[in-house]
């Protein structure tokens, strides 16, 4: 995720001037492709309906908890650099600009994930689950990223 830190009144990069955590670098999240994300948000969702059946299982008890989503941010979303004298608007346009695609497409993934998901449900396919339909659309973008 974006590394600030108020530095003198200001926001800086928290890894220094011009340096990345590898995950964050921009140039590592333009080669994220859409089916790699698409494919990180059905593990995530994957993860969600086994959490889901396990606190459902253990009313009592623990639920196993998921660092996936944390390491999809911290790979998609950059690094913001800014000046510590950095003006409010300054800093706003920064966020807009810098992560804005990545939320785009991470927010688009999610959407058509949730999509497929309500379309079998709403088509009262009792016989499909939403594990096969996350299934399903694991292996349509696997497939997809071999031809």
């Amino acid at each position: 995720m974006a590394a600030w830190q108020t530095h003198e009144g200001g926001y800086q990069n928290i890894h220094g001037p011009g340096k990345h955590a590898s995950g964050g670098c921009p140039a590592y999240r333009a080669r994220m492709e859409q089916r790699e994300i698409m494919q990180r948000v059905v593990g995530i969702l994957t993860e969600a309906l086994e959490m889901r059946r396990q606190a459902r299982e253990n009313r009592d008890g623990d639920v196993t908890q998921s660092e996936t989503v944390s390491a999809l941010l911290e790979e998609m979303l950059p690094r913001i650099e800014l000046r510590a004298d950095a003006t409010a608007h300054e800093v706003a346009t920064a966020v807009s600009e810098q992560l804005g695609p990545a939320i785009v497409q991470i927010a688009s993934a999610f959407a058509l994930a949730f999509v497929q998901l309500a379309e079998i449900h709403d088509g009262g396919r009792a016989d499909v689950s939403a594990a096969d339909v996350l299934q399903s659309i694991s292996l349509h973008f696997e497939t997809e990223a071999g031809q």
